[in-house]
Formats: C-alpha cells, structure tokens, sequence
C-alpha cells in the first residue's frame, strides 16, 4: 500500500474536456498529437505527500496497491478555480515597447510569469495569469510500477 512520504515509479496521462493535455507515455502522446522530441518520456518517481503531483492526484495514490488506477479530480484538487486577482490589465505601451500587437489568445510573458491576452480595447490589454486548466476537473490514467524502497 502506498502511503506518505513513499517513493513511487509512475507513468500517467492527464485529460479535461477530453484532451490529454500531459503525459509520461510517448505512444500516448504521438497519437494524442502533443509529442515533444525534447521531452523524456518514461516512469516519473515522485514521493507521495510532497505535491510532485496535483493534490487530487497526490492524495488519491494514498493507500493503493501497484497497478492502474483512474482518478477523477474536481478543479479545486487540480490547477484550482479562477481566480479574479489574475486578471491583470497591462498599459498597450509595454507591448508596444517590445513591439507585439497584442490580440486576444495571444500567449505572452510578462516579467517571467506567462499568461493569455483575454481582451484588447483601446491602450488597455487584459492578460489572464491563471493556469491554463484552472476551474476545469480533469481525468487521469496512473499506472504505478512500485514502491520504491
């Protein structure tokens, strides 16, 4: 059974909306079209407890034996809600000092933080620092190949 503070070998593949969105098996990833050459795929270790993994994910491994497990976790337990404080609005100059025309989608990084242009209007951009799946559950596939010890 696998409890706190374990070390854990895993593979795993995440999904919301029915899209995977992450995972640790290439033929996975080639047939889901989210394959990366620079990625390494294979088992992760990670130690239960420790938030190597979302805390849905995390606490959901607790008390399971090695083996596939599915797990389905609300979006509290996953990247979390929306949250309003995220929702920052950016003077156009700083864009157009670094010369990008900002658009509503547009995928930007603003002082090592990343986030997506919500809206233009006038000199005023609305740039969503929110994780990407935040107030989304997702699903997850686990198939644990032991406990290390």
């Amino acid at each position: 059974m696998i409890k706190k503070g374990d070390f854990v070998r895993l593979n795993y593949t995440g999904s919301a909306d029915g899209h995977v969105y992450d995972t640790t098996v290439e033929a996975t990833a080639k047939k889901e079209e989210i394959y990366s050459p620079k990625t390494k795929y294979g088992p992760v270790v990670v130690v239960i407890g420790e938030r190597h993994l979302i805390k849905g994910l995390d606490e959901g491994l607790v008390g399971k034996e090695a083996g596939k497990h599915s797990f389905d976790i609300k979006d509290v337990d996953a990247f979390g809600k929306k949250d309003a404080k995220k929702l920052q609005l950016v003077p156009m100059k700083l864009f157009a000092k670094e010369n990008i025309r900002p658009f509503a989608g547009l995928q930007v990084n603003i002082d090592d933080t990343m986030g997506i242009v919500r809206s233009v209007s006038g000199g005023r951009v609305i740039v969503d620092f929110n994780h990407p799946l935040s107030s989304k559950d997702v699903h997850y596939d686990v198939e644990v190949e032991g406990i290390i010890t």
